[in-house]
């Protein structure tokens, strides 16, 4: 029978010390990530063609709508920053402003729909600075304006296609 006595001694290890394990390379051949054999023999669970199945009827529909409506946003996003700059020009022609003064107050006009959702930041800001000029303009036909060219940008993004 053998002696044990003699053997050093191992060290305590921690349950959470043993779980400090790097699975990196373990999951690039579990996952498929290289194919075929590894310089160390090490064949991949899966290989890439059992990985790929064919999207079924239901996940392409999915897929679908899942892109029709980032693509509806991102119309939606083109078509009302548009119609905010149409809008500030139309003010700025009301004010008197031409040409740099014009497209710079476009672009603030743009840049107020960013402060709020919702399009009374944009009312607010044309509210506010036709009112600094003196122009006499109702918030009737402040919004039927924005509706207007709401119409015109959508129109313009259409023909742009």
């Amino acid at each position: 029978m053998r002696d044990f006595s003699t053997l050093p001694k191992l060290p305590q290890i921690a349950p959470q010390d043993s779980l400090k394990v790097d699975l990196k390379p373990v999951a690039r051949y579990a996952y498929g990530a290289v194919e075929g054999w590894s310089r160390n023999g090490v064949r991949p669970l899966f290989r890439p063609s059992e990985r790929a199945k064919p999207m079924s009827t239901f996940d392409k529909r999915e897929d679908s709508f899942e892109k029709k409506f980032a693509h509806d946003a991102d119309l939606r996003f083109k078509a009302l920053a548009r119609r905010n700059k149409l809008l500030g020009l139309w003010a700025a022609g009301l004010m008197g402003l031409t040409g740099d003064e014009a497209t710079a107050f476009a672009g603030e006009v743009v840049a107020s729909d960013l402060e709020e959702p919702g399009e009374e930041d944009v009312f607010r800001k044309i509210r506010g600075a036709l009112d600094a000029k003196n122009v006499e303009q109702s918030d009737h036909q402040i919004r039927r304006t924005m509706d207007e060219l709401l119409a015109e940008a959508v129109s313009q993004i259409q023909a742009d296609k």
